[in-house]
């Protein structure tokens, strides 16, 4: 997009939000001036932003815009209905709006002319003072928050994100594109994937979102042969599945950088990143309330690694990472705070003697960009460090991150270090559930009257942890990873509920939410770990393997003296695996969304009873798509029955079999 298409299309959305405002204060309903705003698309997003803003209308910015997020916006009383205005998504405000409570719509401007002879339109200056923007926390520890941003504060900390970049080396001397995993719905992605790009004048935002391996390479070396450079922004929970470096090999030497936010990156996340796209990830730390107020990069232990990574594929992924200290992000100062001036020799201002150049204590920040002129004190605990260069710290966990359980204290990020630190565990994540709380949302569900505080975790076992686990249970596998803990801990406070999983739930900003976690531990759902994903030129095989627990919903009055699993839970967790383990794939996604349309070639062979060890397999045509033609998957249950000779493998004998169709979605 051009600079002029650019100021004209600003030009007329600030015109339609205008005609927008004109007709809600027609209907006597003006008491605000804000937007709902939602889109995959960031060349869609800066301009709707800019004629907002320049109407004088505020923006609120959610991570999605299914009508559950819209509920909790109304509930919070950031959005009301028939007073304030929707734009950009309104497909997916649609639904929502049907009722009659829905939301004020502003219509895309339809024909804009760009041409040379066509006027600008005119732009009053922008306040830096005008708050006319909102975001949402990720809600990780619970229910998400508003956070509203002054334009100042996105722009302030837009020139510290750029300036980062910089010293890291990443420079955009030719034309370079901004391709991105995350959306641009948070403070992470606005900044990276919209708003730098308007001050580095060489850099471009990539319209749509790419997060699934092959179409990001896909995207990449089609850009790389464009003859455009490369900035990949990213998150964790995305760089850690790029696990086959060939497939970016020939876009590699046309990436200039990549940066990971918003959660935590794995040393093997890191490591696959490098190897992938040639950089060692920039991860920057902040929050939606902070921005981003630290970085840090990576590096081989050896030096010689950073030469010829790529070569001696074999050897890098073995080879020793340094992980640095955090340092402040350009203009970010860094303090702790501290209970009184006695526990520090010296304090950095006499009017805030509370605030510590070094020593432990929670982070203390000021900056340009953040909402408080002052020091403004943060949620994570910290060990901060003075040197000649820079101040660097240490992360010890966030403060709101301690349970309480029995009347014993502990900290989950320390429960997770433990877990990892055991060798069985990819990722570990730990929450706590309180007493009584209802752990699950379905009406249909009720909680064990005798729950206690506890502690639950959900973990991703590596390749050894899992077979232990297929082959002996839950209990037996973890006996070892118990008693770890038990060195650490007082037995009340070791998770007593856990969770095998490939991986971790995200959301799009990719972040794993408490809810998220918590919904594993529905009695709908199987524990089920990937055995097989399979793909040929033309058909992809799935297989998995479950325990059938008798506490799975399922079994529940059917029937009371004998329970089973039934004919109709079979298909619903067929359906459920295909979401879960193939969801990866476009077309897969699009037809699942349709609904089962038929079902056919069902046959039972035998009964399924609670304890059973099961696989289920799935197999589907993954080439010959077309707009019409349905998704046709054949499915299989068998049991695993121990063979009479040890040594040979588990015999499968077959339960049940079919197919599920899936239409393609009405048009329209």
């Amino acid at each position: 997009m051009t600079d002029r298409a650019f100021l004209m299309e600003a030009g007329a959305w600030a015109e339609a939000f205008r005609r927008a405002a004109g007709r809600s204060r027609d209907t006597g309903c003006c008491r605000k001036r804000r937007v709902a705003i939602h889109t995959e698309d960031t060349a869609a997003l800066l301009p709707a932003l800019f004629g907002a803003w320049s109407a004088g209308v505020e923006t609120v910015l959610a991570g999605d815009a299914l009508p559950g997020t819209l509920a909790r916006m109304r509930r919070a009383a950031i959005v009301e209905p028939g007073v304030d205005m929707a734009a950009l998504d309104m497909a997916a405000f649609a639904k929502d709006s049907k009722s009659g409570s829905g939301l004020l719509a502003v219509e895309a401007p339809l024909a804009i002319d760009t041409a040379a002879s066509a006027p600008l339109p005119l732009f009053g200056p922008l306040s830096d003072e005008a708050v006319l923007c909102s975001l949402f926390t990720s809600g990780s520890t619970g229910e998400a928050k508003r956070v509203p941003k002054r334009l100042g504060q996105l722009f302030f900390e837009t020139e510290g994100v750029a300036r980062a970049l910089h010293e890291t080396g990443m420079t955009f001397d030719m034309p370079t594109v901004a391709v991105s995993t995350v959306t641009a719905q948070h403070i992470y992605g606005i900044l990276f994937r919209a708003l730098l790009a308007l001050v580095e004048p060489q850099l471009m935002a990539d319209s749509p979102r790419t997060h699934f391996p092959e179409a990001l390479a896909a995207r990449m070396e089609a850009l790389a042969e464009g003859g455009r450079r490369i900035l990949l922004v990213s998150s964790p929970a995305h760089l850690g599945r790029f696990t086959e470096p060939e497939l970016f090999a020939r876009s590699r030497a046309s990436i200039v950088g990549v940066t990971s936010s918003a959660g935590p990156l794995s040393d093997d996340a890191a490591r696959s990143a490098r190897l992938a796209f040639g950089h060692w990830p920039l991860e920057v730390l902040g929050s939606t309330e902070t921005g981003g107020i630290a970085r840090r990069m990576r590096k081989f232990a050896d030096p010689e690694f950073e030469v010829d990574a790529e070569e001696n594929l074999a050897r890098s992924l073995g080879a020793a990472i340094v992980t640095p200290a955090w340092r402040p992000m350009p203009g970010v100062d860094i303090g702790v705070a501290v209970s009184d001036r006695t526990e520090t020799a010296e304090s950095i201002e006499p009017r805030t003697p509370a605030v510590a150049k070094e020593g432990v204590g929670r982070i203390a920040l000021k900056a340009r960009h953040l909402a408080e002129r002052g020091w403004t004190i943060g949620d994570d605990a910290v060990r901060l460090e003075r040197n000649a260069a820079a101040p660097l710290f240490t992360l010890l966990g966030r403060a709101d991150r301690i349970a309480k359980i029995e009347g014993k204290r502990v900290a989950l990020a320390e429960v997770e270090a433990v877990l990892l630190a055991t060798g069985c565990f990819k990722v570990a994540k730990v929450f706590a559930v309180s007493r009584g709380e209802r752990l699950f949302t379905h009406s249909a569900i009720t909680e064990d009257p005798a729950l206690r505080d506890e502690l639950a975790a959900v973990v991703v076992p590596t390749a050894e942890m899992k077979r232990r686990f297929l082959s002996l249970g839950k209990n037996a596998a973890l006996v070892d990873v118990r008693r770890t803990l038990l060195e650490r801990f007082s037995p009340v406070v070791i998770p007593k509920r856990w969770r095998f999983v490939e991986r971790m739930p995200v959301n799009a900003q990719g972040k794993t939410t408490r809810a998220a976690l918590a919904s594993l531990f529905d009695p709908r759902r199987p524990e089920w770990l990937l055995v097989r994903d399979e793909r040929t030129e033309s058909v992809r095989s799935i297989e998995v393997e479950l325990a059938l627990s008798p506490n799975l919903i399922w079994f529940r009055g059917h029937f009371p003296e004998l329970p089973i699993l039934p004919g109709v839970a079979q298909l619903l967790l067929a359906k459920e695996a295909l979401e879960e383990f193939a969801g990866d794939d476009p077309f897969v996604r699009t037809r699942l969304a349709s609904g089962v349309s038929a079902v056919k070639n069902l046959k039972f062979k035998s009964i399924t009873y609670p304890g059973m060890q099961m696989h289920l397999r799935l197999e589907f045509d993954a080439a010959t798509h077309t707009s019409t033609s349905p998704l046709r998957v054949k499915f299989a249950w068998l049991r695993s029955e121990a063979s009479k000779k040890p040594a040979d493998a588990p015999a499968l004998l077959p339960h049940s079999l079919g197919t599920l169709e899936f239409s393609a979605p009405e048009p329209g």
